[in-house]
């Protein structure tokens, strides 16, 4: 195996000459730094990260844990989070959960046994993550800091969120406004982020002083396909308009559109969450909440942190508003 004392052999370095060539804030010449690395590429050589770390304190390292690899909004966000976290220098471990409270456990016993400098974690909205819970507490012996995203699960920890409450409500009450009243609101998860969207959903009903009805608010299994829920639905209900609560949701809900016989804005308006360049291309209006936005935010935050010798109170409380895109697949019934 390859180690910094060959490189240096071969470069005619010492091996902390080596060392300090992988750190982009070290004071070597450059034509030294572009040696090293030349000859590092050459025979394959790579830093050991552990072993730098043991010595530094610090791993260079970030732990970001999201629940799902397949969400364009996550995906677009892990973009610009890895170039703000790489412009300070750090670098990124991403492990996914999957929506599953064990799982989430089990990655951040692993960021914590990597030794990683902190962690940007997605929670699982389960019930009972009393395992999650115990591993915090060793964070925070440690001094590593996390930061919870997107939802206030943990009262104990730092939390970067999405006013999910006020995109349920601007996106019902854009649809009350003009003349909807049989609005389906589809959602596939029970969860806080869900629960903060119906609340916004009931509240832009109450503030027009119009009734709801609950029958309109469908949680569908993630287990179940949408698609012909959504078609007896939207007759049975006699729908002019559905609200899907994320990116697939509305994939579902356009099968079902097309199934009917529907199109829209015509025969039924749609409204999406998770903006994304097809949605766009289908002129969907759409809550939408910028992922450069957000990646920005989430890495300042969790850099911020770094910087403290110690938590601290009072806790982080950082939230986001989205915004509501309006295009082609409303259509106004007052007119």
């Amino acid at each position: 195996m390859l180690t910094s004392r060959d490189i240096a052999l071969k470069a005619g370095v010492s091996p902390s000459t080596v060392s300090r060539a992988f750190n982009p804030d070290s004071s070597i010449s450059q034509k030294t730094r572009e040696k090293i690395l030349a000859i590092s590429e050459q025979l394959g050589y790579s830093p050991n990260i552990i072993a730098s770390s043991l010595k530094t304190k610090t791993s260079g390292i970030i732990g970001v844990i999201f629940t799902d690899f397949s969400n364009t909004f996550l995906n677009n966000v892990l973009k610009d989070l890895e170039f703000h976290i790489d412009s300070c220098g750090y670098r990124l471990i991403i492990m996914y959960s999957n929506d599953n409270a064990d799982t989430e456990a089990k990655h951040l016993q692993t960021m914590l046994s990597l030794g990683v400098d902190g962690v940007l974690l997605m929670p699982v909205m389960s019930s009972n993550n009393s395992a999650t819970e115990q591993i915090v507490k060793q964070y925070k012996i440690q001094n590593t800091p996390i930061l919870q995203c997107f939802a206030n699960v943990y009262s104990n920890l730092n939390t970067f969120a999405i006013n999910d409450t006020m995109s349920g409500m601007a996106a019902t009450k854009s649809l009350l406004n003009m003349g909807h009243r049989n609005i389906i609101f589809v959602d596939n998860k029970k969860n806080a982020i869900s629960d903060s969207k119906i609340k916004g959903y009931i509240a832009a009903y109450e503030s027009c002083g119009i009734p709801f009805k609950e029958d309109f608010i469908l949680q569908v299994p993630s287990c179940v396909e949408p698609k012909n829920i959504l078609k007896e639905q939207i007759k049975a209900l006699k729908a002019t308009a559905i609200i899907t609560a994320n990116e697939p949701l509305t994939i579902s809900a356009l099968k079902s559109i097309e199934e009917l016989d529907y199109d829209y804005p015509e025969d039924i308006s749609i409204i999406s969450f998770d903006d994304s360049d097809w949605i766009c291309l289908l002129n969907i209006t759409s809550i939408a909440v910028p992922s450069r936005e957000v990646g920005r935010k989430m890495a300042t935050l969790l850099i911020n942190e770094l910087m403290k010798t110690a938590y601290k109170e009072p806790l982080i409380f950082s939230e986001i508003e989205p915004i509501l895109i309006n295009r082609s697949s409303v259509k106004n019934l007052l007119k």
